[in-house]
């Protein structure tokens, strides 16, 4: 189930012309590579070094080029990919905090996910 949301989620963030900067990091403007945490706020990401709280789930550099192709790419092309569970699962998380940040409600069926 979370493959699915985690598609559906970065690309209903795109059609909107919400998703995340994935290209530089928010605070230092360094290139994404690492570890990175979602600064809703701020649009994108940053560095895991260089986030000044706590607390959010750590993306993995795959992570993060897995969301960054998923962004990129048309629907079609995501029929070929083999993400895990957990994965999209820890992806979506992130994104759907993104999206509450950015759209001010989740919604309603939210609070029947696992």
């Amino acid at each position: 189930i979370y493959r699915s949301l985690f598609f559906f989620e970065s690309r209903f963030l795109r059609e909107l012309g919400l998703a995340p900067d994935t290209g530089a990091c928010r605070e230092c403007g360094g290139r994404l590579e690492g570890n990175v945490v979602i600064e809703p706020p701020r649009g994108g990401f940053v560095h895991q070094r260089c986030q000044a709280g706590g607390g959010e789930t750590p993306l993995s550099q795959g992570d993060l080029n897995l969301l960054r192709f998923t962004l990129e790419k048309s629907p079609g092309a995501l029929s070929v990919l083999a993400v895990d569970e957990e994965r999209a699962r820890r992806i979506f998380g992130e994104l759907r905090r993104f999206s509450f940040h950015h759209l001010g409600f989740s919604p309603r069926t939210a609070g029947n996910l696992p």
